[in-house]
């Protein structure tokens, strides 16, 4: 016996195969082929017949030795099912023997052995069909009677089975035993190898795709391509047909597909955040793996809905900053069965998505200070750098002809001067938006300083720039009449390289000098129409009404007629009358109606309101006399004033008169912050501030003329 199980076990290592996965069948595990070989050899040696069956009884090799009376029973329906049941339950498993009974289905000797593989029952080697010495034909015809075999071929049958003693049929289920578990250890054995060696090559495929995966951050010449290699990466690593990468935009409630594969669907681009899939891993900030049952739950319950066209699986992790915020998820699934996802594929992609949301972040850090190395800050333009790098490369035949276009924002200084630079960041911003909406595709627009901007042209003739020249002018006329606020005025020239000699360099100090040109005859009008803007926005925050003014017209008149001023030095006061608070277009809404006290700060904040005034007057013909009176307005007459500090004569006479009126006018109407006084309280106050703030001859000549 002995001798046989060697030769036996010699016979069984080449039956068993590399097991390619985890797998609960016997012939994933084994070379059937092999297994068949060693079966006939086993059923000759013992004399008994001999199969081996899944665990429900169905052959999975081919019968050795079956005898002709057990091929007689089997050909009846109900001698089949009995063999059938008869087969199953003596393959039930038995871990620690074999199993030997009467057959169900004819009553000869059967033996079995289970075959596991981890303690899993998965197979079992069925021996028998065997008369012992004690059976008789009577038992065999009464049971053929009761199935409806053909008698006489039972008879013919049984003189032919196979006979042994008890005592030896029992030997050789014995060492069936062994047998088996000796094939249920090496199949074991192999599995086990199996695993690691699969574990190992996993590892080693991990480790692989993260090199890649830094790899190709380094490599890749932008986000576009970073992403389109970590498709590749990931479908090395799981099925990733279907593949996306999302981005969530917080600021703006978006969802980004920066990319995205996608066998139906495409790439929406972007999409407002709803409750989509996407957004509940976001939520979850966990890995997420969606089976048809998981998804219906979801949906069921409103915590998550699908968009687009329904996957069957759908898997997706997130992917999240250093300090693990998360910002956005990659995502693979399925549309079809047979590819399906597991916790292992989860476990592989949760493992590299860490490394790809580091390559994210490095491309996008990257990507942000190319750009900002290449644009304008604030308007998002091309920066001079830019610009005359892609100049020096537009002297080739494949850019003519080439069109320099110069563009000059007029008055923008004035603009800042008088409304600060956050008013002319606005006036920088729209100029820009207009420019890029009328350029054409492939044009190169650029900030290349302070209120300059050009335009390179490629392949543009002269009726292509005059055409653009147009649309620039025509934008900016709409946007003038569309807002109501500071007007934007725009000096252009261009030039255009008919001679095809001509170097780019040359085009642009063309197209400057043209510009130039345009902006002298632009000068004095815009800046009027910035004054007239700043006393529209004046009276329209109601600080600077035409009845103020002509109130106050009105008192300087009675006291410069009284002093005998000239006609001419009358006018240039009334002109002072209306535009000497004209500064105050520069004071935040906050401080300039304020109901209260003003706070030191504030007050430094209001005191500059006489220099911006200046410089506004300074810009205007019309007001250029007044320039000087309306820095000095608020100067007082013993020095304590604002902003130079000037005391008595040093501050002039048209200051002197104006402060008086204006006092008496403010102290007599209402104003946010305080109910007017009477007359005497007036008068009274102007007495009491004689020889302080005001100049006590002119207060004297005042109260007499009113």
């Amino acid at each position: 016996m002995q001798h046989n199980f060697n030769v036996a076990h010699d016979k069984l290592a080449p039956a068993v195969q590399q097991v390619k996965h985890d797998s609960a069948h016997l012939t994933d595990l084994f070379d059937i082929g092999e297994l068949q070989r060693i079966q006939d050899a086993f059923a000759v040696v013992t004399g008994v017949a001999s199969v081996i069956t899944d665990v429900s009884g169905n052959p999975i090799t081919k019968p050795s030795n079956f005898c002709e009376l057990c091929n007689i029973i089997r050909s009846t329906k109900q001698g089949a099912a009995n063999c059938k049941k008869s087969d199953s339950v003596i393959g039930k498993a038995y871990p620690a023997d074999s199993k030997f009974e009467p057959c169900l289905s004819g009553g000869l000797w059967d033996g079995g052995a289970s075959i596991y593989v981890d303690k899993k029952h998965i197979a079992n080697w069925l021996v028998g069909q065997v008369l012992s010495e004690e059976q008789t034909e009577g038992q065999i015809i009464a049971y053929a009677k009761e199935i409806g075999a053909d008698l006489h071929e039972v008879r013919r049958a049984f003189t032919e089975v196979t006979r042994m003693p008890l005592k030896k049929f029992t030997d050789i289920c014995h060492f069936l035993e062994l047998f088996a578990n000796q094939l249920s250890n090496l199949a074991t054995e192999n599995v086990q190898k199996e695993r690691e060696i699969q574990r190992r090559l996993r590892a080693e495929k991990l480790q692989a795709a993260l090199y890649h995966i830094s790899e190709t951050a380094s490599a890749a010449r932008n986000l576009d391509e970073l992403y389109q290699s970590v498709h590749v990466i990931i479908n090395d690593l799981i099925p990733a047909k279907n593949f996306y990468i999302a981005i969530e935009d917080e600021e703006n409630d978006m969802l980004h597909f920066p990319y995205r594969v996608d066998e139906f669907d495409g790439n929406p681009g972007s999409r407002k955040l709803v409750n989509g899939l996407v957004e509940y891993l976001l939520k979850t900030g966990q890995p997420l793996l969606i089976t048809p049952q998981l998804r219906l739950e979801l949906e069921k319950s409103g915590a998550a809905q699908t968009i687009g066209t329904r996957a069957i699986d759908w898997l997706g992790v997130p992917l999240k900053t250093a300090n693990n915020k998360v910002f956005g998820i990659m995502a693979v699934y399925s549309y079809v069965e047979r590819v399906t996802y597991t916790q292992e594929h989860q476990d592989m992609l949760s493992f590299v998505s860490n490394q790809v949301a580091m390559a994210i972040e490095r491309k996008q850090a990257e990507e942000k200070l190319r750009y900002i190395g290449t644009h304008d800050t604030l308007t998002d333009l091309y920066n001079r750098a830019f610009f005359e790098e892609t100049l020096t490369c537009c002297g080739t035949d494949a850019h003519k002809p080439l069109t320099i276009l110069m563009c000059d924002i007029d008055g923008l200084k004035l603009v800042n001067d008088t409304f600060g630079h956050a008013a002319g960041d606005q006036l920088l911003l729209s100029t820009a938006q207009l420019l890029r909406l009328a350029i054409r595709k492939g044009d190169i627009a650029a900030r290349i300083g302070g209120d300059e901007f050009a335009i390179i042209m490629p392949r543009a003739g002269e009726r292509a720039a005059k055409f653009i020249v147009k649309r620039i002018r025509t934008a900016v006329e709409r946007h003038n009449q569309e807002n109501s606020g500071i007007p934007i005025s725009i000096s252009l020239g261009y030039a255009n390289g008919k001679d095809t000699t001509t170097s780019p360099q040359s085009l642009l100090k063309e197209a400057d000098n043209q510009m130039y040109r345009e902006k002298l005859h632009h000068s004095q009008s815009v800046r009027s129409a910035i004054v007239q803007t700043v006393m529209k926005m004046l009276e329209e925050r109601d600080f600077a009404t035409e009845e103020h003014a002509d109130r106050l017209q009105y008192l300087i008149d009675k006291i410069a007629r009284s002093m005998q001023f000239a006609e001419s030095r009358i006018a240039d006061l009334q002109l002072l009358a209306r535009f000497h608070d004209i500064g105050k277009v520069g004071i935040p809404d906050h401080i300039l109606l304020k109901p209260g006290p003003l706070t030191n700060d504030e007050k430094k904040i209001m005191h500059r309101h006489c220099e911006v005034g200046y410089r506004i007057a300074q810009s205007a013909v019309d007001l250029m006399p007044s320039a000087e009176w309306i820095l000095k307005h608020h100067e007082w007459y013993d020095g304590s004033g604002y902003p130079l500090g000037l005391a008595g004569e040093a501050i002039p006479i048209e200051c002197r008169i104006l402060a008086v009126a204006d006092a008496y006018d403010a102290m007599t109407s209402n104003r946010p912050y305080r109910k007017a006084v009477s007359h005497e309280a007036a008068i009274a106050e102007l007495k009491r501030c004689a020889g302080t703030q005001f100049d006590p001859r002119i207060v004297e000549t005042f109260i007499a003329v009113l």
